[in-house]
């Protein structure tokens, strides 16, 4: 893991994962279907980036309309948003997620 590494979380804490190198700022996101998933801010990263580290048993997909959301079975809380395409190359992280990195 590099210093530049971000983690995250689900509530519960089952469902864990590792975002490799910088992570760009969060965006405001404005489609209707996404800020109901996961609120206003995501961020953005390449899905070879976005390694799951904890919980593959707890993290489900809900697919619609050509995007698929996940999220955690236990405690329910939204995590990423990727186009149902297997070509896709992003996925967008509830930015709320993540881990602060302002801590120690």
């Amino acid at each position: 893991m590099s210093g530049t590494d971000v983690t995250g979380h689900c509530l519960c804490g089952d469902v864990q994962f590792r975002i490799e190198g910088p992570v760009a700022p969060a965006s405001p996101i404005s489609a209707e279907d996404a800020l109901r998933w996961g609120g206003r801010h995501m961020t953005h990263v390449r899905q070879d980036k976005l390694i799951l580290q904890n919980g593959e048993l707890s993290l489900s997909w809900y697919g619609r309309e050509g995007v698929e959301y996940g999220f955690c079975v236990i405690c329910g809380t939204s995590l990423f948003t990727r186009p149902e395409e297997e070509s896709a190359m992003v996925v967008a992280v509830n930015h709320g997620t993540l881990v602060d990195q302002d801590e120690g």
